[in-house]
């Protein structure tokens, strides 16, 4: 038999208030909004006096936490619990404001308890950067309208940065409780969150009213699981262990979770369930980092700048940062490497789904056809630019380029790339590569593999400048995807002190760059 231990909790639940709902037909959506329902008004708020004992109860205690007291939870506060956490900014309107009971006790007691499934299963640690007050417009008689004026009254904090007492951080969701009669819902409700058209948008929202301590933290945890695209749902099926999301229902007769309180009602899933299904599981798995700020790292080559201008950046999980080159005087823009991938858009749109790295790379101007260079550092391959063969009457060009990134030695031997600029044709005849020693002498190092990324083997092509040459297409004409040539050259003796490199392309491209 189990008796209630935290007495000093009840002289607080006994000031929970219960609302009489008034049902009436109204006409708002909630194609935007998840709802979660209200317990029945007859579920009592208080829990059953110390000396009364039963057997006959469900054990609703949160597996997840070790909190030994509610000064436990209040001290959990400004402790951090997980890896992705959730910086909240807490409303309360006037008529919560109003009651007896400390509200932002009550409410720093609840969102602590209810992040600790969360916290255990996904990382995900709700922390509060304040609380600060609503006035809400006491002729709203529903909470959709409420959760409307919510978020007009308050979503200019969203994203800002905010020095709080416990965290400082930028704000990701506002989290709203009201205590005011909302008559016209019917049935009752007892929270909203924004749906997936919303979290796009950035409109991250929660609107509480609290039903009673022992379901309090099923309310948060459930209304916090919305924010990472968690649906709710029937039953499972095939039935399986309750999921927090989950809107079926199960007689309760008595119900424990720091004392014994008295239900003898039909209560959904979502008020007593600390885990959850497979589907849902997974949905607030992929998406339990995208409140984690990511960087967005760049940086541009001699010849031009970018729009921002390169440095580290910070944004928000899965907002997309347009990035734009601006080339200087007798430069132009020849392509972007982004996380060592290369791209040609201009501007280039990054999705911050992890943290990034973006450099935009110039050349020369002068309008010609080319192939772009890309030299292996020992990590990626690095884009030198643009390589100005054009010629429009097909004569080939010797052009030489100084390199600024430095070729690694892997095993006895420099690795380079060759890529057709998207919107070119180009007709190379040979290749060198120099070493340019401290003493300024010149020594030309052996081209020793060249393979094409359609033809193979191309080094007989490239050895010697005479007629025999071959080809690379550009992305626009050869069915999106750019044609390239891996070389390889030979590597000097280590003890040699090289100065500098040289990479020499004879070759002609009749198509000139737009």
């Amino acid at each position: 038999m189990k008796k209630a231990p935290l007495a000093a909790l009840i002289f607080l639940l006994l000031l929970i208030p219960t609302f009489v709902n008034i049902p009436k037909v109204r006409a708002t959506t909630t194609e935007d909004l998840w709802v979660t329902y209200a317990l029945p008004e007859d579920v009592p708020r208080e829990p059953m006096p110390e000396n009364f004992t039963t057997e006959d109860y469900l054990n609703t205690t949160n597996p997840y936490s070790n909190l030994a007291s509610a000064q436990g939870a209040l001290d959990e506060v400004d402790d951090p619990e997980g890896s992705n956490p959730l910086y909240v900014l807490v409303f309360g309107d006037e008529e919560e404001r109003e009651l007896p009971l400390n509200w932002e006790a009550w409410a720093k007691l609840q969102l602590e308890r209810g992040d600790e499934a969360l916290v255990a299963n996904f990382g995900i640690d709700i922390r509060i950067l304040g609380f600060l007050e609503w006035d809400s417009n006491d002729s709203k008689d529903s909470m959709y309208d409420l959760w409307d004026e919510l978020g007009a009254d308050t979503e200019q904090h969203l994203g800002q940065w905010y020095d709080g007492e416990w965290w400082s951080n930028y704000v990701d969701a506002i989290i709203g409780i009201t205590a005011q009669s909302t008559p016209a819902d019917d049935p009752p409700v007892a929270g909203l969150a924004s749906k997936p058209s919303l979290l796009d948008q950035g409109r991250i929202f929660d609107l509480l009213k609290w039903q009673g301590y022992w379901a309090d933290d099923n309310l948060v945890q459930h209304e916090v699981s919305h924010l990472y695209y968690a649906p709710d749902h029937p039953e499972p099926q095939p039935p399986a262990p309750c999921c927090a999301m989950a809107y079926h229902r199960h007689s309760q007769s008595w119900i424990w979770e720091d004392g014994l309180w008295w239900v003898f009602a039909d209560v959904p899933c979502a008020y007593t369930a600390y885990s959850w299904c497979t589907n849902c599981h997974q949905t607030i798995q992929q998406k339990s980092g995208r409140y984690v700020l990511q960087t967005l790292t760049i940086s541009a080559s001699s010849g031009g700048t970018t729009i921002p201008a390169p440095g580290t950046y910070t944004y928000n999980y899965s907002s997309s940062v347009t990035v734009t080159p601006s080339a200087t005087s007798g430069y132009v823009f020849s392509c972007w490497l982004l996380d060592g991938g290369m791209y040609y858009q201009n501007p280039i749109t990054v999705t911050m789904d992890a943290d990034h790295t973006l450099t935009a790379y110039f050349s020369y101007s002068g309008g010609g056809g080319c192939p772009i260079l890309y030299v292996y550092n020992g990590t990626e391959y690095i884009c030198e630019g643009l390589l100005d063969i054009h010629n429009p009457e097909g004569v080939d060009v010797v052009f030489e380029h100084t390199l600024v990134s430095t070729p690694q030695r892997v095993h006895d031997a420099y690795l380079f790339r060759l890529v057709e600029h998207p919107q070119t044709h180009s007709y190379i005849d040979q290749v060198k590569l120099y070493a340019i020693l401290e003493d300024k002498s010149m020594v030309e190092l052996p081209l020793i593999r060249a393979r094409h990324s359609e033809y193979g083997n191309v080094l007989p092509q490239l050895l010697f400048s005479d007629d025999w040459k071959t080809d690379t297409l550009g992305a626009n004409l050869n069915n999106g995807t750019s044609q390239s040539i891996d070389l390889k050259f030979a590597t000097l003796n280590p003890n040699m002190n090289i100065a500098s490199f040289v990479f020499q392309i004879e070759g002609n491209n009749i198509i000139a760059k737009r």
